[in-house]
């Protein structure tokens, strides 16, 4: 079949011949009448509707993606091309030809450059595909910066970082570029300023950055006037960052301030915090009480978060036999889903505090624990805790040098050539 085709009317008829169908056919199966379908052939109609030529490629078995080139070339009209390129994201997920179509709608000379990028903005904001809706965001951030339009280089940049932050294995490099959007914050609406750094503010937790953590929180707090549930967790999250840097009387004052919103999770969350108190304060029994009772009615997110503290009280005290009962929850802890870092964070230490509990009589079994410890860790590019639970292993083999064999040395070299490889892949 002859690929060079210059005309719409051209492609039509090429494709009618070579199907061996009159024009009388195609117009039955398409519903168009034949002599508009003449006429498009003939080239009476140097731009046909984009709406009515497709139902005649359907037909004729066109590519998709070999009409739109075409029309890239003739078409001008913004409405067309929006047209077009919602076919585009449906029809094929063809990034390159999807970008190509984007970016021909927002150089249609009909209307302003803010009103075209602003029309864009919100089709992709309505999108679901994930991947296509960044390829687009890099398109309005890209077509934004070389024409100054700063509002949507701004919104663009945030709902990319939105995006790109659910990629756990980037975490650093993701969360750097979100904080080069900081400067732009003054292109934001409030509720994107606010939900901007309230997501900074998560992702600089995740990277254990507790006092970047309480600045970005404090920015919601200082800048929401209303109780909303932006701001309790917030005020929440500043508490937990303020207990990871030891300032428990600032943690118990910002935790204070969250319980006062009523709004979903605060009842279940003050509970939890309240064992974990008394679980650092020295209340030990009733902590591990209180911990004890809240097993069975938490999210997984708290749930996480009981079981791996109450391995680290039971192995303070030397507890095994209390921390080996823990097991009981391990088919429930791997049907948890990960959707944040810090579920996975607590996952890893799950496996590194099993481990810990099995070394002496079931090495084996602490091995095969740091294992997945070393490799739940490396998937949020959490390599020196990686290598902490590895090097878990290799002390228990120096104190007990007749656990050294080819097999075990055989799985520690897989283990860091599985390490090497997610250090290499997780580098942007």
């Amino acid at each position: 079949m002859n690929d060079v085709i210059q005309t719409i009317g051209g492609l039509i008829h090429q494709y009618r011949r070579e199907a061996g169908m009159t024009l009388s056919q195609l117009s039955e199966l398409t519903g168009i009448h034949k002599g508009t379908i003449s006429r498009i052939e003939n080239e009476d109609v140097k731009r046909p509707e984009f709406a009515t030529v497709r139902p005649l490629a359907t037909a004729l078995k066109i590519p998709f993606e070999k009409l739109t080139e075409l029309y890239i070339e003739i078409e001008n009209r913004a409405d067309a091309l929006l047209s077009m390129l919602q076919g585009v994201i449906q029809e094929t997920g063809n990034e390159e030809l999807i970008n190509k179509v984007g970016l021909k709608f927002l150089e249609s000379p009909n209307e302003d450059s803010q009103t075209l990028i602003e029309r864009l903005y919100s089709l992709v904001n309505g999108l679901e595909d994930q991947r296509i809706k960044l390829s687009l965001y890099m398109l309005i951030i890209s077509y934004s910066r070389d024409h100054g339009i700063m509002r949507f280089l701004a919104k663009g940049l945030l709902q990319a970082y939105l995006i790109k932050r659910d990629d756990f294995s980037k975490l650093e490099a993701i969360y750097q570029a979100g904080l080069h959007i900081v400067h732009y914050t003054t292109f934001l609406s409030n509720e994107e300023a606010l939900t901007l750094h309230y997501k900074l503010g998560v992702h600089a937790y995740n990277l254990m950055k507790y006092e970047e953590c309480v600045d970005l929180c404090k920015y919601v707090i200082k800048n929401e006037n209303t109780q909303s549930k932006i701001k309790a967790n917030a005020l929440y999250l500043t508490g937990l960052a303020y207990d990871c840097l030891g300032d428990h009387e600032k943690w118990e004052a910002y935790l204070k301030d969250y319980g006062s919103y009523n709004i979903p999770g605060v009842e279940e969350n003050k509970k939890v915090t309240n064992a974990l108190v008394n679980s650092r304060t020295g209340n030990m029994n009733l902590a591990i009480e209180q911990l004890k009772q809240l097993i069975p009615n938490v999210t997984d997110r708290n749930f996480i978060i009981i079981i791996t503290r109450l391995f680290e009280i039971y192995l303070q005290y030397n507890d095994v036999h209390a921390a080996r009962q823990l097991f009981a929850y391990e088919d429930k802890i791997k049907n948890i889903p990960v959707t944040t870092p810090i579920t996975q964070l607590n996952i890893a230490y799950y496996y590194r505090l099993k481990g810990k509990t099995l070394i002496g009589d079931d090495i084996e079994g602490s091995f095969d624990s740091f294992y997945k410890s070393s490799l739940e860790y490396a998937s949020i590019s959490k390599f020196d805790e990686a290598f902490e639970s590895l090097s878990l292993v290799s002390k228990e083999l120096l104190n007990n040098t007749s656990l050294i064999n080819v097999e075990t040395i055989s799985k520690i070299d897989l283990l860091y050539d599985e390490l090497r490889l997610k250090g290499r892949s997780n580098k942007v």
